[in-house]
């Protein structure tokens, strides 16, 4: 269902899409990033650098 209503979705998140403030893109992709870095959620948990941009992305997100 995913891959066959694929096409749809990608209409629904350009009409729709959730990162309008500044920062929710960038933040967000910058924390994605370096959890994929790090490897582990047992690794990022403990890492400074990614505890620091989950910060950033959760109060760009007026979360926190």
């Amino acid at each position: 269902m995913l891959i066959a209503g694929f096409p749809k979705f990608l209409a629904a998140f350009d009409r729709y899409c959730p990162f309008t403030k500044y920062g929710q893109l960038e933040f967000h992709l910058e924390t994605v990033q370096r959890r994929q870095e790090v490897g582990s959620v047992a690794a990022a948990v403990s890492d400074v650098t990614f505890l620091r941009s989950l910060y950033r992305t959760l109060e760009a997100w007026g979360i926190g």
